[in-house]
């Protein structure tokens, strides 16, 4: 589909009998990446709908970076998916489950009124605050502002790799999960279709990550059943600000997943086991047959 802007957008779509998840995927990530969160969903009866954000997957680049100069292009992309002929032929009700940065594109998008009833929301390790030292994330942020203003908006952040960290992370030890198998096969994936990698982040994308976060700082999880999943292991996102954010039950539930380091969904089965059985309830819960 093409967002109002004219950006092309990508999204995959599996059919499901007692209704369907969109699913919001962070930062370098891409549809593929999601085939086995996918079949989980459909062993559950619930169809999926993933999306490439632009700038990253198969969806339009603009730059080599992952980038945008706003959160707004991301709920374009949203927009353009949902009114997509496709998804008014999904089964209902819809669920939305979302990671990294796609927490933070969800948050947004659940507060400002998504364009379908969402009836419940996971969120894996959402990006409710950069997970750097304060003076590393300070003086990021200044530099963000000040290569933003001097027209470097889309060059890469300094430091960051120009190729995609996980291809060539040791699958034993990386930041994003402790299953050395899952890590192959993410490899596998970006080893035969190239095209699907991304590197770091471009100074932009980190200047309106900033602002985003600081504008979504006094909303609390939407009103609706919510499940937020954090590793004890996490070291990509800030753990703090995932914890004040759902700081009592009437935020929803706050599930600490042992051994789990920031990818949960794609950590070894014994972490996930505890994971899904929370999924399965809180879908359960809150979806009914429909004709």
């Amino acid at each position: 589909m093409k967002a109002s802007d004219g950006v092309r957008i990508r999204f995959a779509i599996w059919d499901g009998s007692k209704g369907s998840v969109l699913i919001f995927p962070g930062r370098t990530e891409y549809i593929e990446k999601y085939g086995r969160v996918v079949s989980k969903l459909g062993k559950l009866g619930y169809g999926a709908i993933v999306i490439d954000w632009r700038n990253q997957g198969l969806s339009d680049r603009a730059a080599r970076t992952g980038h945008v100069e706003s959160y707004d292009e991301y709920q374009r992309d949203i927009k353009a998916v949902l009114h997509s002929p496709e998804l008014l032929k999904q089964k209902q009700p819809y669920h939305l489950m979302s990671h990294s940065m796609g927490g933070l594109i969800a948050l947004r998008s659940i507060r400002s009124g998504i364009d379908v009833d969402v009836e419940s929301c996971v969120f894996s390790a959402p990006m409710w605050g950069m997970g750097l030292a304060g003076p590393i994330k300070n003086t990021l942020k200044v530099f963000a502002s000040i290569a933003s203003t001097a027209g470097a908006g889309k060059q890469k952040v300094f430091g960051t790799k120009r190729g995609s960290y996980i291809k060539d992370a040791d699958p034993d030890n990386n930041s994003l999960m402790s299953d050395p198998e899952t890590a192959k096969w993410i490899q596998k994936q970006l080893s035969t279709y190239p095209e699907l990698a991304l590197g770091g982040p471009s100074w932009a994308w980190l200047k309106a990550s900033h602002k985003e976060i600081s504008a979504l700082s006094g909303f609390s999880v939407p009103d609706i059943p919510t499940l937020t999943l954090l590793g004890d292991l996490e070291a990509v996102v800030d753990p703090e600000a995932i914890r004040k954010r759902i700081a009592s039950p009437e935020n929803g539930r706050l599930l600490l997943c042992q051994g789990a380091k920031h990818e949960v969904l794609m950590e070894k089965e014994h972490i996930q086991k505890p994971v899904w059985t929370a999924i399965e309830q809180l879908l359960e819960e809150r979806s009914s047959p429909m004709s």
